[in-house]
C-alpha cells in the first residue's frame, strides 16, 4: 500500500497523539522501582503508590518504559 507524504505525516502525527509519553526519570517513579528499593512486593508498592494518589499528594499518568511495554508513572505536580 502506497501512502502520500500527507498521508505519512497525519499518520506520524496521529501516532504520536495517541502513544503515551516515555518514562522520565527525574520525573516518573514505578511500582517496580518502589518495590525493589524498599524489599515489598509490586503489587503492595502499587497500592502504597495509589493510596497516596488517592490522597492527592501523587499523581499518576500511563508511561512507555524505554523497553516498550507500558507502566504508571507517578509524579509529584
Amino acid at each position: 500500500m502506497k501512502i502520500t507524504l500527507e498521508e505519512h505525516n497525519l499518520l506520524r502525527e496521529l501516532a504520536a497523539e495517541f502513544d503515551y509519553p516515555p518514562f522520565d526519570e527525574g520525573k516518573h517513579v514505578t511500582a517496580s522501582m518502589l518495590a525493589e528499593e524498599i524489599g515489598i512486593t509490586h503489587r503492595a508498592a502499587s497500592e502504597r503508590l495509589d493510596k497516596l494518589v488517592g490522597e492527592g499528594v501523587l499523581e499518576r499518568e500511563r508511561i512507555r518504559m524505554g523497553n516498550g511495554h507500558r507502566a504508571w508513572g507517578y509524579y509529584k505536580d
